[in-house]
């Protein structure tokens, strides 16, 4: 019987990493940490980006659907106050009184006139035609044209619930913005809109526009 060989002592060390190894471990795990960091960072921009964008085209819209007065841009304008008619709004100081009745009155400039503000005399545009689907004037002109959402939109007019739509009258005649009220008192106001800023004009005059409580 041979005597038993003596067993191994089993070291307490571990084994040490090659120095080439570990660096090359580090630098992977770092490089994986920022690739996180940077796509985290990359999907909390663009989801941030895309609140943005969607916010304000909801404000946009708003705007459209609603003017409202631009902060100090009406402050030189001039006012315009008929108890008659039973409303008041401000105007461009390159705008005058071109006529007035006891149904309404006109502004513009010396040579052509431009915003029509009228009372008890709403016209029925429902039987025009869609100008894209016929080729008959005057006709109801696109509203995405005009940076309106839709070709009829709610709003309103002196605080009195109304539809804005555009009237096409034909090559050569112009296109006009129409804003009607719905409830009483019944205001119609046209403008012709076939020029640079014309529109906005118009909307910031509706804008100011306020119902006189004794109408």
């Amino acid at each position: 019987m041979q005597p038993d060989e003596p067993v191994p002592e089993q070291s307490r060390y571990v084994t040490p990493v090659n120095s080439s190894n570990w660096k090359r471990a580090a630098i992977v795990l770092a490089t994986t940490a920022l690739l996180a960091g940077t796509g985290g960072y990359l999907v909390g921009t663009n989801r941030s980006t895309s609140q943005y964008a969607e916010k304000a085209l909801l404000q946009h819209t708003e705007a459209v659907i609603s003017p409202t007065p631009i902060p100090g841009s009406t402050a030189n304008w001039k006012t315009y106050k008929n108890e008659k008619l039973g409303f008041k709004f401000k105007y461009p100081e390159s705008y005058h009184v071109m006529e007035e009745t006891e149904n309404g009155v006109s502004f513009g400039n010396d040579v052509h006139t431009y915003l029509t503000i009228s009372i008890n005399q709403i016209k029925d545009y429902k039987s025009y035609p869609l100008c894209k689907d016929a080729d008959i004037y005057p006709c109801l002109d696109s509203g995405e044209g005009w940076k309106q959402k839709g070709d009829i939109v709610e709003t309103t007019l002196g605080g009195v619930s109304a539809k804005s739509f555009y009237i096409s009258e034909g090559p050569g005649d112009g296109n006009y913005h129409i804003v009607q009220t719905t409830d009483s008192p019944k205001i119609e106001a046209i403008m012709y809109v076939s020029g640079g800023g014309l529109d906005g004009d118009f909307e910031q005059m509706l804008s100011t526009l306020e119902v006189l409580n004794d109408m």
